[in-house]
């Protein structure tokens, strides 16, 4: 799919910001309000892909496969990303979790040796 891009040299149509190459799209973000995203590029694709299968009687074109590919490749990109967000985030989660483990070793740990006599603190130093 990739190969097929980047020799058909494949630019994505940014609404109104020009074309973006498709290397380019892996530096979108997802969804935004104010800049170009991945979300809104991936609508319009689906949008005109839409009215251009809206009849049964149109044969599919160059074009159309093109297109397709276009749509494709924004998919697989907001597939990957999100994926990698949902990792960061359970990574994220799971270094929180340990931290606070460690947390409560150390605590325990500090109220085991406080449980101690001195003559034993004082044999554990040696």
């Amino acid at each position: 799919m990739f190969e097929q891009a980047s020799r058909l040299k494949l630019r994505f149509n940014t609404n109104g910001s020009g074309y973006c190459a498709t290397e380019d799209l892996w530096d979108l973000p997802l969804e935004s309000t104010t800049k170009i995203n991945l979300y809104s590029i991936g609508n319009a694709i689906h949008k005109e892909l839409s009215e251009v299968n809206s009849s049964i009687f149109t044969k599919k074109k160059d074009v159309d496969v093109v297109m397709e590919l276009r749509f494709e490749i924004v998919k697989h990109i907001i597939e990957v990303k999100t994926q990698e967000l949902a990792d960061s985030k359970n990574a994220s989660a799971i270094k929180e979790r340990n931290q606070l483990i460690m947390g409560v070793i150390k605590e325990k740990e500090m109220d085991e040796l406080k449980g101690k006599s001195i003559k034993q603190l004082k044999k554990e130093l040696e």
